[in-house]
């Protein structure tokens, strides 16, 4: 497949993925860590992602790289579950960001957690 053909074809799905999850392009980016100018690169037909972030998108949208990739038609058919992070994509996300933070930030989230924690009992 032509990487133009690749590019048309993962644009449409893509879009109606988001149409039928009813989910902004702001939430996907940041659920899917990727900036707004690469979801509108992908929407608008100039870039196709790299293949770690395709399988990101296909595990997103619980569909496969081969759906998100295959030709347009009358009869495509998307996924229609709720889109859900995976626990583990959150959790990586949330070591890297505790990573950066100073030794006081991180003594004031961990008191935050426990509140929470406490509080949810």
């Amino acid at each position: 497949m032509k990487n133009d053909e690749k590019k048309k074809n993962f644009s449409f799905h893509l879009q109606q993925l988001l149409a039928g999850q009813k989910l902004t392009k702001k939430q996907v980016c940041l659920d899917l860590g990727i900036k707004p100018t690469t979801l509108s690169a992908w929407l608008k037909e100039e870039k196709f992602p790299r293949k770690d972030r395709l399988k990101d998108v296909a595990a997103y949208f619980h569909t496969s790289m081969e759906d998100l990739t295959r030709p347009a038609g009358p009869d495509t058919s998307t996924a229609t579950q709720p889109v859900h992070v995976p626990y583990e994509t959150k959790l990586v996300d949330t070591i890297r960001l505790l990573l950066e933070v100073s030794p006081e930030e991180l003594f004031s989230i961990a008191d935050y957690a426990a509140f929470i924690h406490q509080r949810n009992r």
